[in-house]
């Protein structure tokens, strides 16, 4: 029984779920109101997705499917429908990426850094990121899109904080701007 007590405790590997990051396409979500488990073929049928909104956060849409007989016909009707509003294609979230600006791609990548499940960062960690967008990399950037951050970009950056901050403070921020335009990402993950 000892032995029990003093062997230690063996962590099981998480397991990994659906993940929106890992999705090349959305196929919707199917339902009936009011009727959650049993398909009724006499009940309407509704759609919900998402919608990627330039310059905003992604929305939650519902869409009517009509009276679908099985699950599966509207399943096909579903699909039908986010191919006819285009959500899926890569046009529209290439879009909705080159519009952002590179404040609104920070503010994003800040709050996913507070909701992530896996490795969660400290809250004085994101703290001092925040603190370094606001002083020094979004008043630099103001006002351009996250499409025009490139190298030359970068090096203006740096050129405007030599004088004023350490090297290892300068690698650190620069850093946090590449981050920032890794976090936006399309269907394939580019």
């Amino acid at each position: 029984m000892s032995d029990f007590a003093t062997m230690p405790l063996i962590a099981l590997p998480r397991r990994r779920g659906p993940s929106l990051m890992r999705r090349s396409w959305q196929q919707g979500y199917i339902y009936q109101k009011n009727n959650p488990r049993k398909w009724d073929e006499n009940a309407p049928a509704y759609l919900q997705y998402w919608r990627d909104i330039p310059g905003q956060e992604r929305q939650r849409e519902t869409a009517p499917l009509g009276i679908c007989r099985t699950r599966t016909v509207a399943t096909r009707r579903a699909a039908e429908q986010l191919e006819c509003l285009g959500i899926n294609s890569t046009q529209q979230l290439s879009e909705a990426i080159s519009n952002a600006s590179f404040q609104m791609q920070a503010e994003r990548w800040l709050k996913s850094l507070a909701n992530r499940k896996r490795n969660p960062l400290e809250q004085t960690t994101i703290d001092t990121r925040r603190y370094a967008l606001n002083k020094w990399i979004c008043p630099f950037f103001a006002g351009r899109p996250l499409a025009d951050i490139n190298n030359r970009a970068m090096k203006e950056l740096v050129e405007d904080m030599v004088p004023k901050l350490s090297p290892a403070t300068i690698r650190d921020y620069t850093g946090i701007v590449q981050d920032v335009v890794a976090s936006a990402i399309n269907e394939d993950g580019e």
